[in-house]
Order: structure tokens, then sequence, then C-alpha cells
């Protein structure tokens, strides 16, 4: 996966912790807020992200930086694995369904197979992990990434 330059010190990072939880913090190394799913991660950063006008990163490993997507998007995609948690995509079928060129796809899907909550299968296709899947995530609230800026 392609790197970019390393976090700035008001920039948020996502890790996924040992216990499979998420933690959200400024940069690594400063308090976090713990998190139970992906989504309740991408949904805290986000919003941080966007009334700070700061970029959303994963951390893998504690050592690599990967710079988020556009977490609109990002947050979209995974609605859509939420949604429906059979749903099994060729890298081609998502990049048409969502309506991104390729980079961007390639940049979306890797971000989430990165923070372990899809995975690509021996054909190619992206699906979220069984564990996952069958968890249904309770209905939430209206989340700042819902609104239309």
């Amino acid at each position: 996966m392609a790197r970019e330059a390393d976090p700035n010190a008001e920039d948020i990072v996502i890790s996924r912790l040992a216990s499979g939880a998420f933690a959200v913090a400024m940069t690594p190394g400063s308090s976090q807020l713990q998190c139970t799913t992906f989504e309740e991660a991408l949904a805290r950063a986000a919003k941080v992200a966007s009334e700070q006008r700061v970029r959303v990163w994963l951390t893998e490993n504690d050592q690599t930086f990967v710079l988020l997507a556009d977490e609109r998007l990002l947050r979209r995609v995974w609605d859509e694995y939420v949604e429906m948690p059979g749903l099994r995509l060729t890298r081609d079928q998502a990049r048409r369904l969502w309506g991104v060129d390729e980079p961007t796809c390639t940049q979306l899907l890797d971000s989430l197979v990165a923070a372990h909550v899809l995975v690509r299968g021996r054909d190619g296709r992206y699906s979220c992990f069984t564990r996952m899947a069958k968890a249904r995530i309770a209905p939430r609230a209206a989340s700042p990434l819902r609104q239309v800026s």
C-alpha cells in the first residue's frame, strides 16, 4: 500500500488493539479513546477530523501509517458491508458499485483489509470477516458522517 508522509501532530490515528477493539488518538502515544468496532472508531475519528480539518490515518504494527481514503466514502463502503454481511465483491465490481476510480478503490479496500475488517479471498473478492459479519451492529444515532456539507 502506498505510503504518504507521516501524520502531523494534529492528525487522528486509528489502531487495532490486541483485544480486537480499536483505539482513536491524536497521533501515536497520545491518550486514546477505545472503540469496540471499526465503525465506531471511524465515526469518532471522522467527526474530529472534519471539525478540525485534519486527516485520519490507520496504523499497522505501530510503525506503518496508511492514510485512509475520504472518510465519507470509506464509511459508505463500510456501511454496504455492514448492511449486506454476505457481500463479496471483486475490486472491479466495487469500483463500479461506488463509482470511484481504480486508485481510490484500491486504497479504500486496502485500508479496510489493513484494519482487519475486510478480507480478500483467494478468488480476489473482498468480504467481511465472518465474526464481524455475524455481529449485527446496533442501529446508530444520527452521525455527523450522514450530514451533507
